[in-house]
């Protein structure tokens, strides 16, 4: 904490993960699936949020490092057209606490939707399109929404 002294602090967090799946034989062979993630210090778990240092704040006046909470999931759903031809829906969420220890650029929370359509031309060869949306807002409670339309070609040399 004290980069001068080289003082160190520890603390210890306690976090819930979890995740769920299930499969159902609706309409033939579509699959849906879900999980969640939460606890104290478990944001590096969440994958919208990983990697940005929001597992615990520093209390630097304190010399003490101050676990967050938070917590995320997900929904998704597959639907298989055809043989050739199937699609997906998701939909992730995550909420990050408030904490004035953090900086206000720091994610309180965001969204994600997407949906795609994939097309199996040829056995080793796959082409598709995706829609994403998301939506951010962060510790300082201003957000914004972004959306993005991709297309993808896959050749699998292994097969």
């Amino acid at each position: 904490v004290g980069a001068s002294d080289r003082t160190t602090t520890t603390d210890t967090a306690f976090g819930i993960v979890g995740l769920g799946a299930a499969g159902f034989t609706v309409f033939g062979s579509d699959f849906v699936g879900g999980g969640i993630v939460g606890g104290r210090g478990a944001a590096h778990y969440i994958s919208n949020i990983q990697g940005l240092g929001l597992d615990a704040a520093i209390n630097v006046p304190e010399r003490q490092i101050e676990p967050l909470n938070s917590f995320g999931a997900y929904a998704t759903y597959k639907h298989n057209w055809t043989d050739r031809l199937r699609s997906s829906a998701n939909y992730g969420f995550d909420d990050v606490e408030d904490s004035a220890l953090l900086p206000l650029s720091s994610i309180a929370n965001n969204q994600v939707f997407s949906v795609n359509l994939i097309f199996k031309f040829v056995a080793a060869a796959t082409a598709g399109v995706e829609y994403m949306w998301g939506d951010n807002q962060l510790q300082s409670g201003e957000d914004g929404w972004a959306q993005r339309l991709q297309v993808a070609l896959k050749y699998d040399l292994t097969k």
